[in-house]
């Protein structure tokens, strides 16, 4: 999915992350729906649940890991991550 909660409100946007998150863990004796999901987005909000992120520039990857690991760094996802955390409290 490329950047597919853009351009929705926060309500909208904690749905579709429950939706999401349904497809990949499965429910009890139920198959998951899908084995991986591939998440491009600006939000550190959706990453945060993400087991595995790769920061992109200009098509290189200039950062990688958890997200616990990631806002201990002093890079690009930290910066972003303080910019979404305090913008949105």
């Amino acid at each position: 999915m490329d950047n597919a909660l853009s351009s929705v409100d926060y309500e909208t946007e904690k749905f579709l992350l429950q939706e999401i998150c349904k497809m990949i863990l499965p429910e009890k004796n139920k198959p998951a729906l899908a084995k991986s999901i591939i998440i491009v987005s600006h939000l550190v909000t959706l990453m945060e649940k993400a087991d595995w992120i790769l920061v992109l520039d200009e098509g290189e990857v200039t950062e990688q890991g958890q997200h616990k690991d990631l806002i201990m760094n002093q890079g690009y996802y930290q910066q972003m991550w303080k910019l979404q955390k305090y913008h949105s409290a």
